[in-house]
Order: structure tokens, then C-alpha cells, then sequence
């Protein structure tokens, strides 16, 4: 049996390899605690907003689901690259970890493609939850010959007949020349092609019910023979902007319940006709037939009685449908046949906090991927050298130490992106 040579401090060649593999992951070990420690941080911070103040249940991107997986499949073929070289099988090693770091590439690009996905649905890294900049209705409204079209925050509706689809693409197009392609405000005048047939502009203004019909006069819209001031174009242009992206009242895309939707101190809030209510509840059929009242909307009265909604004498069937009782002041809601009490309305208090509160959950979003992205950069690092010490032969049955180190490391952030992803996927629609 031959001994085995020491060192000048008295280790063998084979206690100075464990030494060494003690060390690296040790201080891979510690490096990794770092980072939990500082996304723990942040998870708590995410947390603690939530639950304080206005908070955006968002959707998470599709995106989001391949980079999950391709991360998940990375690791496997980083533990097949392993147990290659332990088996000498260069070939395969080789294989495995290029597969891996390419599968690194993928993860990187499916996020890039989530973030693109936020950004198209309107939750950017920082935006308001309320479109304040020109919310349809505030300041702005389009009339249909002359008929202002109202908007709930999701539907137009005119004369209370929900618009459809070609028709609300009529209106995008009408208010096109006044935003065009920009992202902000530029002064230009107004090339509209059919102002006034059928549509046009009406100004709101608190001191009529009625907004106020606005005359285009050599590509600029007048008001009692004078044009818009700067102020009003500005707001103008941003009205056009939230008609023609789809955020004419949130900032954010889709229907609310099922892309999004707001909580309050951690309670979901109801949304009805602009309006955010404090969660409802289903109301029995003893309580329905109690109900008599009338409701007037799009220019219709409406009786309530007996569990029944009837116009002009005769039953309809509503559906979306929002009235008050009148002796009560008690507000009610049906959808699809089922009659609901609408919780108590948020204060004005409230909604003043609501209209300046900023979408932090998608920030958060954007800050915790990207922040997991910027370590995910550093394991393409750690690929990289690994694969070239591969192809050098580096690797084998004798000598693995690296593999076993990168491993504890990739693997880290393969599991800390899942905790991420499941995370999120707990607090969100």
C-alpha cells in the first residue's frame, strides 16, 4: 500500500481536497444565507404592504410559468451532468451542462417576456392603480349625437345599453387623432375625419349635469368660440391615451375580478359603476320579495317587486344590474340571477388615498424577479466555468468538487424562484 505524501503543514493530498471542499462550500453556503436573508426581507415587505393600505391583486405573466420550468428542468440536467463526470462520462457532461446554462438563457428570456406581459396589461414598475391623469368622466367625455356614453369602469354604456365590441373600437378610433402613437402630451391640432358624426367631445364641468358639447374649428376644439387652454389639451390627450390602451379609469388592463383586482388593508373590494365597495353578500329569496323600489337609469324607470324587475309594466331580465333601495338607502346588485347586499362604500377619505396610491405589487414584482435575475447572472458566471473546465477534462470520478459546489448554488436559486413563484401565486388572483 503506498502512503501518501504530505504538505508542509502536514496534510495528504487527499485531506488537503476535503479541506478545500469544506471551504468552497462553506462559503457558498454563506453566500446563499445572504441572499435568503435579503429576499426574506423583502417577501416581509410585500406582506406588510398588502396589508396596509390599497393593494393590486394581479395576475401573474404566463411568462412566468415556462421560466419556472425551464429552471426546474435545469436542474435536472445539472444533476445528470454530475453523475456523468462521476461516471467519466465527459461526453455527457459536456451535454448536460450546456444544456443547463442554454436552459439559464431560456429562464432569462421568459422573464424578459413577463415583464413585457406586465407592461401590456399596465402594471408598470411604477404606476398608479387609478388613472388619474385623465380618468374617463373626470374632465372628459365622448358624446354619441350628442348623448354623453358613460363609462363604469369597465363597459361603455349608452342610454343603458352596453356598447359592443365594434363599437368601442369606433370610439378608440374617433379619439385616435387626439393621442395618435405618443406617450405624452404634444401640442398638434386635431385631424378628425368625422367630428361630430356621430361622435364628439363633451367637457364636464361641476356646475352642470350635462357636459358640454365642444366645437372643432381648423383642427382645435373650441369652447364658446375658444380653444382648450394647455391645461385641458394635456388632460385631453390623456383621456384619448386611457380610451385608446384600455385604462380609461384603472392603470391597469382587463376585467377586474378576474385580471385584477384592489384589496384594502388586506379585504378584496367589490367594484361597481366606479365605485369600491367593502365585499358583499348573497341575499335569501325572503329578503328578495321584501325588496320594493324603483330605479331609474339610461333614461328607463325601472320597478323592483316581489323578487322581479319590470320596465314600462312588463318583467325583464337584468343582468350586471345596480340599484338603491329607496327606502333604505340600501344598495343591492345582480348578477347572473343571484341578488347581492353591496358591502358598505370605502369613504371619501378612502377614495382620496385610492386615487393617489401607486401599484406597489407590480413593483414588487419587477423588484424581486429582477433582483433574483441579477443572481441568476452571476450562476451563468459559474456555468460558464464550469463548462469550460469540462470540456478541458477537469472533471471526473476523482475530482467533482466544483460541480458539487456550482450544484448547491444553482440549485439554490432554482428553489428560491420557486419560492418566489409560489409565493406571489398565494397572494394573487
Amino acid at each position: 500500500m503506498t502512503e501518501e505524501t504530505v504538505n508542509e503543514q502536514g496534510y495528504t493530498p487527499s485531506e488537503v481536497q476535503e479541506r478545500r471542499e469544506r471551504t468552497y462550500k462553506l462559503i457558498t453556503v454563506l453566500f446563499m444565507a445572504a441572499i435568503l436573508m435579503l429576499f426574506a426581507g423583502l417577501i416581509s415587505a410585500v406582506v406588510v404592504s398588502k396589508m396596509d393600505g390599497f393593494w393590486v391583486n394581479l395576475k401573474l405573466p404566463s411568462a412566468f410559468y415556462w421560466s419556472t420550468l425551464t429552471i426546474a428542468i435545469s436542474s435536472l440536467t445539472f444533476i445528470l451532468g454530475k453523475r456523468f463526470a462521476i461516471k467519466n462520462n465527459q461526453g455527457g457532461l459536456k451535454a448536460m451542462i450546456s444544456l443547463t446554462l442554454l436552459l439559464g438563457f431560456a429562464f432569462m428570456f421568459f422573464q424578459f417576456q413577463g415583464w413585457k406581459q406586465l407592461v401590456d396589461s399596465g402594471n408598470m414598475v411604477h404606476g398608479g392603480i387609478y388613472f388619474d391623469k385623465g380618468a374617463y368622466g373626470d374632465r372628459f367625455v365622448v358624446l354619441k349625437d350628442g348623448v354623453p356614453i358613460h363609462f363604469d369602469g369597465e363597459r361603455y354604456v349608452l342610454e343603458g345599453d352596453t356598447l359592443t365590441g365594434s363599437d368601442v373600437n369606433s370610439i378608440k378610433d374617433f379619439v385616435y387623432p387626439i393621442c395618435k402613437e405618443d406617450r405624452k402630451f404634444i401640442n398638434h391640432p386635431y385631424e378628425f375625419s368625422n367630428y361630430g358624426s356621430p361622435y364628439s367631445i363633451g367637457l364636464v364641468a361641476k356646475t352642470s349635469l350635462k357636459p358640454s358639447e365642444l366645437d372643432l374649428q381648423d383642427g382645435k376644439l373650441m369652447k364658446n368660440g375658444q380653444e382648450l387652454p394647455l391645461t385641458d389639451r394635456s388632460t385631453l390627450f390623456a383621456f384619448a391615451f386611457g380610451i385608446k390602451n384600455e385604462t380609461a379609469f384603472f392603470g391597469m388592463k382587463g376585467e377586474y375580478g378576474t385580471d385584477f383586482s384592489i384589496s384594502l388593508n388586506g379585504e378584496v373590494l367589490d367594484f361597481i359603476d366606479r365605485r369600491l365597495y367593502f365585499p358583499s353578500s348573497e341575499i335569501g329569496k325572503e329578503k328578495i320579495n321584501a325588496i320594493e323600489t324603483k330605479h331609474f337609469e339610461g333614461g328607463k324607470e325601472y320597478v323592483i317587486k316581489g323578487g322581479k324587475v319590470y320596465s314600462e309594466g312588463e318583467e325583464v331580465t337584468v343582468n350586471d344590474f345596480h340599484f338603491e333601495d329607496l327606502k333604505t338607502g340600501t344598495d343591492y346588485y345582480i348578477l347572473d340571477g343571484v341578488w347581492y347586499l353591496i358591502g358598505e362604500e370605502i369613504s371619501a377619505g378612502q377614495y382620496n388615498k385610492f386615487y393617489q396610491a401607486s401599484n406597489t405589487a407590480s413593483s414588487y414584482v419587477y423588484v424581486l424577479s429582477a433582483m433574483h435575475g441579477l443572481h441568476i447572472l452571476f450562476g451563468f458566471g459559474l456555468l460558464v466555468v464550469l463548462l469550460v473546465r469540462s470540456f478541458k477534462g477537469y472533471y471526473n470520478s476523482e475530482h467533482y468538487v466544483g460541480l458539487t459546489v456550482g450544484g448547491y448554488f444553482w440549485h439554490f436559486l432554482g428553489v428560491l424562484w420557486l419560492g418566489l413563484f409560489v409565493f406571489w401565486m398565494s397572494i394573487t388572483i
